[in-house]
């Protein structure tokens, strides 16, 4: 069960205790508010496959999870400082790292720490293609 799944069944199950005990509907109204309230702060928080230019604009000690195809066939995910100027970890986009990233491969940001049923439903990007 997926937290949006949680989030409806339990909103469901609230509703429908809410009104079977006799709450009145503006009682009801509340619950239901907050649900969805903490609903959308779950959202917030559920890992997503960023874009090159939120990589770039991520303030100095933000963390981004970059994960990428290795040359076996493998896959590495780890997260990385970023330094606020296009730079994250050891991997840098902006021409003011000092690294070279003139060969393609596969690669993508994630905002938080994906599951491994997140990873293999999105599908790959390539940078520098």
């Amino acid at each position: 069960m997926t937290v949006r799944e949680a989030i409806l069944t339990l909103r469901a199950n609230a509703v429908f205790a809410c009104e079977k005990a006799g709450f009145t509907s503006a009682t009801v109204k509340m619950v239901e508010d907050a649900l969805d309230i903490i609903d959308k702060a779950l959202q917030a928080h559920e890992p997503r496959v960023m874009t090159e230019e939120e990589v770039l604009s991520q303030p100095e000690g933000a963390v981004v999870w970059r994960e990428c195809h290795l040359s076996n066939g493998q896959y590495e995910l780890r997260p990385m400082v970023c330094d606020g100027k296009g730079c994250c970890g050891d991997f840098g986009l902006s021409a003011e790292c000092k690294y070279d990233f003139s060969y393609r491969y596969y690669v993508r940001y994630w905002t938080n720490k994906p599951t491994e049923e997140q990873r293999e439903a999105t599908p790959w990007h390539t940078l520098n293609a």
